[in-house]
């Protein structure tokens, strides 16, 4: 596969990572329940929030990886723009398994449920059912930027053994100082 093709992998599945996350603020914040307040309810709403902060910037870096690689490679570019990919996932994934998604948070809502009645259960389950839905893409996500590096690893690999086989250049023979008339 080419390194462009990679890259827009990557694009497209921080893409659907960041439409899942949006559908997740969207359940979180704007279809929480009128009645009642919630801390739990802020902490998750601001998290998702945080998410589609870095996730926004991730997809800024992964259309520049993908731009300089594009006809007349950049590599230089593409590694740098990479590295803000390499450098915001981590984070991404620490907000969703850690503040999101993780067994004491979704007991916390479960029991923030029970307690208040009326709507917070159907919206419990909701935002439940929102993080579940981010898992896949999230996974999608690491998996193509690890394709990502391994392209170019190979593809700088591959040209240095090429390089490495090619017989060495042979020194031009050097043209005498006198004019032909």
């Amino acid at each position: 596969m080419s390194l462009e093709a990679v890259t827009g992998q990557l694009s497209a599945s921080l893409a659907k990572l960041h439409d899942a996350f949006s559908a997740l603020q969207l359940t979180l914040n704007e279809d929480r329940p009128t009645k009642g307040e919630s801390a739990l309810a802020d902490m998750l709403g601001d998290s998702a929030l945080e998410v589609i902060g870095m996730l926004h910037e991730a997809r800024q870096a992964a259309v520049e990886a993908q731009s300089a690689l594009a006809r007349e490679p950049d590599f230089d570019r593409a590694r740098r723009a990479l590295s803000t990919c390499q450098k915001m996932l981590p984070q991404i994934e620490q907000k969703f398994w850690g503040d999101l998604i993780a067994h004491e948070r979704l007991a916390d809502l479960a029991h923030f449920a029970s307690e208040h009645g009326g709507e917070w259960p159907a919206w419990a389950r909701a935002t439940k059912q929102g993080m579940e839905q981010c898992r896949q893409p999230l996974q999608e996500t690491s998996a193509a930027l690890a394709n990502c590096w391994q392209e170019i690893v190979e593809h700088f690999v591959t040209g240095l053994w090429i390089a490495d086989r090619l017989p060495p250049e042979r020194p031009r023979p050097k043209k005498s100082g006198r004019k032909r008339t």
